[in-house]
């Protein structure tokens, strides 16, 4: 059992007033690495605010620390980018400060491809992830995405790593895409507006409670991943070692191996990414994985020389067209002339 001790603060954005701040105690608080998506595309507008401000109010409700809860977060709208890593602050005054910093850039609402730069660049080594400790990903939307099944392809592939929330915000929220984004109806949550979101404060308590039921286990990452091994993807503890899961283009234990590097289009072909493989646009009529198999030969109609009496021939692809001379015809000007022959009587001479 645990209590929530309520302490109001009353803060102002554009000046609409919200009383929010629900401080955990006795709840045994647990560490815990946690990212938040946060949306600015277009449609958000200057809810921007408000968005941030549900952040703040969450790291001020948690215990901040390298050692307790770290937070991160990571804005997108057509692009996805690192705004704060988990390590970079280890106390809540200098961590707020970060996150009402955020710049708001406006673009469309490319979800999957925010969510493919959380799995490769988000919970990592590099940026503060603890390899004993759970993950969660809070993520915050306001409309659809211009990719469902891209989407939920990436969503079931972050699903194996961490715990996921999806928050859907206004009308224009799909909410089978939502509940495929969370990790199941229990973390999937809709509010009617921005001014709304501070009613889930709540909802997000048991990622800093112990004896509060998540549904991942802990974090696969360890310390075979500390030397990040995987240049050019996202590493993963094996029992025995690591495995690296390689971005578009990269293959080989380490995704160090550009795919194209190796030039594998031949006769003149072009080498281009597809997904961890290749595509080899062929020149010339050639074809093949690899560009490897040469053309088809087509005969020329006139190589045996089928026009006949002094015709001349005329290829026409593996045909052939025979234009006569000096009265002939026929396909091949076979055929001979026809002379016309008329008998002129001519009269008998007596003499």
């Amino acid at each position: 059992m645990y209590t929530i001790q309520l302490q109001v603060l009353v803060f102002s954005i554009f000046g609409i007033h919200l009383s929010i701040h629900q401080q955990i105690t006795g709840c045994d608080t647990r560490p815990a690495d946690v990212i938040f998506l946060l949306d600015s595309s277009g449609s958000v507008g200057g809810n921007f605010n408000t968005e941030k401000q549900f952040i703040v109010n969450f790291t001020q409700a948690v215990h901040i620390g390298p050692s307790k809860v770290q937070v991160g977060v990571v804005r997108y709208a057509f692009n996805a980018a690192t705004e704060i890593s988990l390590n970079d602050y280890s106390s809540e005054g200098p961590l707020r400060q970060a996150i009402n910093n955020i710049p708001y850039i406006p673009g469309g609402t490319n979800t999957d491809s925010a969510l493919r730069y959380i799995f490769y660049n988000g919970f990592t080594f590099q940026e503060g992830d603890r390899s004993s400790v759970p993950n969660f990903l809070v993520v915050i939307t306001d409309g659809f995405s211009f990719n469902v099944d891209a989407t939920i392809k990436e969503a079931n592939r972050l699903h194996q790593h961490m715990t996921v929330y999806a928050i859907g915000v206004g009308n224009s929220i799909d909410n089978n895409e939502l509940s495929h984004i969370a990790t199941d109806r229990n973390h999937m949550f809709t509010v009617p507006d921005y001014n709304a979101l501070h009613t889930l404060q709540t909802e997000l308590h048991p990622i800093a409670c112990n004896g509060m039921q998540t549904t991942t286990p802990p974090p696969v990452q360890t310390d075979s991943c500390s030397s990040s091994p995987c240049v050019h993807g996202r590493c993963f503890h094996d029992p025995s070692s690591y495995v690296c899961i390689c971005q578009t283009g990269y293959n080989g234990k380490n995704c160090d191996k550009d795919v194209c590097s190796s030039a594998p289009c031949q006769n003149g072909g072009k080498c281009y990414l597809n997904g961890a493989d290749y595509l080899c646009v062929c020149n010339n009529g050639y074809s093949g994985k690899n560009c490897q198999t040469a053309p088809t030969q087509t005969p020329d109609g006139c190589s045996t020389a089928p026009c006949q009496n002094g015709g001349n021939c005329f290829a026409n692809a593996a045909d052939y067209v025979c234009m006569c001379s000096n009265g002939y015809s026929g396909k091949n000007c076979q055929t001979g002339k026809t002379i016309s022959t008329t008998w002129i009587p001519i009269p008998a001479v007596v003499g």
